[in-house]
């Protein structure tokens, strides 16, 4: 089936769809069986970062491109030749096949329940995008900067132009906007192979009070299969903007060479491949203990152990061989050469809460927690010679709930610890354009208060509220650079997370239209300033977007819904530049590289059960 992406402007047409079948079967002694399949074939819209201007502290679109619904697939994006992966369907965005049969089988046991989850997932995706590769700078600086390498491969060179790659016809800016851009083209194929059990047995006791006790086994094992390479491309910095040609041309005007080659820098500037296997097995245990009417204890534990292995393959750089162009004098490709990668981690997570009940409407709790999160073997692609180590989560909460009718309020004090975060950093090697795959080591706190309440006034009317504060950190995080051939440490310490706001709001509202079989809703979703990168340089605006919806249940069978988003068009910027500005963003004379939400879309569907 194929559809109008809706959300952004691109050149390809979307399409697919998805089943999902579902049988229930009643067994005896009270037990139940489930089997569902769930298939997919569907294309998804994967959008780049754009740029947009700076200044002041405020950002407004660009002339000649939309942040709402523009992007840069346009027609001479709908396909692109990579050099280790051949010609692919640029613009048709990611294409997500998958199949997954599961099992789910409940059934009384010795006075307890014992449950058994499976899951089996076989999926392949094709992903295409455009990431950012820089800022749009103007033209006049993208041939100054080409001269000096066109000059060197082309000794007559007297002049450079700069021509629409498809027909060879000049450039020309727009009004405001004289600017082009870098960008990288991605394709990337992940096969994944997953199976997933998980038995449990729940039992409530009574032993010093009232226990509802839950044991459990969970295990998973996964193949992961992942290519990936990455172009450069010039492109005109406007929405679905042209290939650029970077012309070298002697004193007659007689072309000499290019630095492109049909708009592209390059043909492969990276290339990756990495064949990932996880084996992972966790024991956990829960229980909820009601000491007394008035107290309940809570606490839970679980232990994981896994084997990572991947192997790696190790790229290589070749000269395409066309002495009319500096785009195919290094094209990295694989070289069939790989390196074994392997580590077996293990770690426990536990909490522990404590709950009073004052009042009938008044009780508090007090919450614990060290949680982790075991790497997979995705984290193999960073390479180098440190060891995957565990994330671990230190969380403290502190809680006040209470409820009077259909009125609640609840006010949750927090505090987080991450001691060993690896913050990502994806950068461009800036001799070769290669994206290098990295990490920082630091460490990160926070501490906050989120307020909530809800209430229904009315029959079929509801209203909840949330506001959140939080004075994230980063800590024990320095960067080092190599400036003029002078080691520079910069310190970041103290500063904000990339994206983390210190506030967030929401409010939502359903109301059902009484005799009518209407439901109406809306919410308004807010969130503070942040900052596009670690070192706090570039500022984003807060923003807040409102949605409303409508649902109607027209018979037993058939429901209708109409739904709005973002109602009110708004330009909510929610990231800086991706690839080499999460650690200090880049300000290009007042333009930055900067990622937005979709505007103003309006969908109607139709749910009918039978």
């Amino acid at each position: 089936m194929a559809r109008d992406p809706t959300v952004r402007r691109i050149a390809s047409t979307l399409g697919g769809g998805q089943y999902r079948v579902r049988a229930d079967h009643d067994l005896g002694g009270g037990g139940r069986m489930s089997l569902a399949v769930h298939g997919l074939d569907d294309d998804t819209l994967n959008i780049s970062s754009f740029p947009m201007r700076y200044d002041g502290g405020r950002i407004t679109p660009l002339p000649g491109f939309d942040p709402r619904r523009g992007s840069f697939l346009g027609p001479e994006l709908t396909r692109l030749r990579f050099a280790a992966l051949g010609d692919r369907p640029l613009g048709r965005n990611n294409r997500n096949r998958m199949v997954t049969p599961s099992l789910a089988w409940t059934q009384p046991v010795a006075g307890g329940v014992l449950t058994l989850r499976t899951h089996y997932r076989a999926s392949r995706t094709e992903r295409y995008a455009l990431s950012s590769s820089g800022g749009a700078i103007p033209a006049a600086q993208a041939i100054a900067d080409a001269l000096p390498r066109l000059t060197a491969a082309f000794p007559a060179t007297t002049q450079i132009a700069l021509r629409h790659a498809s027909d060879g016809s000049a450039f020309v800016p727009l009004p405001g906007n004289d600017r082009v851009i870098v960008l990288n083209p991605v394709a990337a194929d992940t096969r994944l192979n997953e199976a997933i059990v998980d038995l449990s047995y729940a039992h409530a006791l009574e032993a010093a009070g009232h226990h509802d006790l839950t044991l459990g086994l969970y295990a998973v094992g996964y193949r992961w299969d992942f290519r990936r390479a990455v172009a450069r491309a010039l492109l005109e910095a406007r929405d679905q903007g042209r290939r650029l040609d970077l012309v070298a041309l002697d004193g007659s005007g007689r072309v000499l060479g290019r630095a492109t080659d049909e708009g592209l820098l390059s043909t492969g500037s990276t290339y990756e491949a990495v064949q990932g296997h996880q084996q992972m097995i966790a024991l956990y245990a829960a229980d909820e203990w009601q000491l007394s009417p008035r107290w309940r204890l809570d606490w839970g534990l679980r232990h994981e152990r896994a084997a990572l292995s991947a192997t790696v393959e190790r790229p290589m750089v070749m000269d395409g061989g066309d002495p009319t162009t500096l785009a195919d004098d290094r094209i990295a490709v694989g070289s069939g050469l790989s390196d074994a990668r392997a580590k077996r981690i293990a770690r426990t997570a536990a909490t522990l809460a404590v709950h009073w009940r004052a009042s009938d409407r008044l009780g508090a709790f007090a919450r614990a927690t060290r949680a982790m999160r075991l790497p997979d073997p995705g984290v193999f692609r960073i390479g180098g010679s440190d060891q995957p180590r565990a994330l671990t989560i230190e969380q403290a909460e502190l809680g006040l709930i209470w409820r009077h009718g259909t009125t609640g309020l609840d006010a949750t004090l927090f505090a987080s610890r991450f001691p060993d975060i690896a913050l990502p950093d994806l950068s461009l090697d800036p001799a070769t354009g290669a994206v290098r795959v990295g990490a920082y080591q630091a460490a990160a706190r926070t501490i906050g208060l989120e307020v909530g309440a809800g209430a229904a006034p009315l029959p079929g009317l509801s209203l909840r509220a949330t506001v959140t504060w939080q004075d994230p950190r980063l800590q024990s995080y320095r960067v080092a650079s190599l400036t003029d051939g002078a080691v520079t440490v910069m310190d970041l310490s103290g500063r904000i997370p990339r994206r983390v706001p210190r506030i967030m709001a929401s409010l939502s509202a359903s109301a059902a239209l009484p005799g009518t079989g209407v439901t109406l809703d809306g919410d308004l979703s807010a969130m503070g300033r942040r900052y596009a990168d670690d070192a706090n340089s570039l500022a984003l605006p807060g923003f807040a977007l409102v949605n409303m919806g409508a649902r109607f249940d027209a018979t037993e069978a058939l429901t209708l819904r109409l739904r709005a988003t973002n109602l009110f068009d708004r330009i909510a910027i929610m990231q800086g530049d991706a690839l080499g500005g999460e650690v200090r963003a880049g300000d290009n004379g007042g333009v930055v590289t900067v990622r937005a939400q979709q505007g103003r879309v309006v969908s109607l569907s139709a749910d009918w059960r039978f």
